[in-house]
């Protein structure tokens, strides 16, 4: 079943009707549903395809691509499968979204799946490859550990339980890891010095 069959529906008929420029507001008005980013994505590809075919100028349409692949990437990682899919995604979106970095010199374009061949194809003929590629959330870490707190507060749900569900080690044991590292390495000391002392004790007797 789609998201909000309603605006799905007006998006469908706005399309059917040609009218890109409305049905892409519908798409922002909708983001984060994955209906919402895969149908902007459709329409922005027709738009560029318009400016292409006429030499018209298309690198803002091109960025938003980029940004909207983005986005979709941040907001994939933000599922759980304990929850509604995009619960969190939903309550976060207008907040967090503008504050997503999408940098392609510094992200590229092999970690973003929402990303097709077509869409890199124009990326590099209009800003050239990039040597370093990351996903969304290696870009914004910050950004989605705030993300990922917001969540854990308003769902009240164990935090260090989602971290984990996304194959990240939460902070809290991150923290508590070097703390038993640092705890071994000081009875590691420790041990060392005593066997040290042990050891001088003994050949004293023997020299006596």
């Amino acid at each position: 079943m789609r998201e909000h069959a309603k605006w799905a529906d007006n998006l469908d008929a706005l399309k059917r009707a040609g009218d890109l420029q409305a049905a892409l507001a519908v798409c922002r008005n909708n983001y984060p549903f994955p209906y919402a980013f895969s149908n902007a994505a459709v329409t922005i590809r027709k738009a560029i395809r318009k400016r292409r075919k006429a030499k018209v100028d298309y690198d803002d349409l091109l960025l938003e691509l980029y940004q909207n692949a983005v986005c979709q990437d941040f907001f994939e990682h933000l599922k759980w499968t304990a929850i509604t899919d995009n619960k969190l995604a939903s309550r976060t979106a207008k907040e967090f979204t503008p504050r997503i970095a999408c940098s392609y010199a510094q992200m590229g374009h092999k970690r973003l799946p929402a990303l097709g061949k077509t869409d890199i194809k124009w990326l590099v003929e209009r800003w050239g490859d990039v040597e370093g590629h990351c996903g969304a959330v290696d870009a914004n870490r910050a950004l989605w550990q705030e993300a990922v707190h917001r969540f854990a507060e308003m769902e009240k749900v164990d935090e260090k339980r989602f971290w984990r569900a996304h194959g990240f080690k939460p902070p809290a044991d991150e923290e508590c890891s070097r703390g038993k590292q640092a705890r071994g390495h000081s009875r590691s000391g420790c041990l060392v010095v005593c066997l040290t002392s042990v050891l001088i004790a003994v050949l004293c007797r023997g020299c006596s």
